[in-house]
């Protein structure tokens, strides 16, 4: 069975927790729009805000 030196699982491992930190970034901004969202739906729907 091969398995990487452990320079190179080191790496892979710098290499994944930084992707997993963009994809939790990522999932963050997404939460953050959605709720902003959610909250001018509820204004447009409620009548508090008016399209023109």
């Amino acid at each position: 069975m091969f398995l990487p030196s452990k320079d190179e699982q080191r790496e892979l491992g710098i290499y994944f927790q930084k992707i997993n930190n963009l994809i939790t970034l990522h999932q963050r901004k997404c939460e953050k729009y959605k709720m902003i969202k959610q909250g001018m739906m509820e204004d447009l729907l409620t009548g508090k805000v008016r399209l023109k």
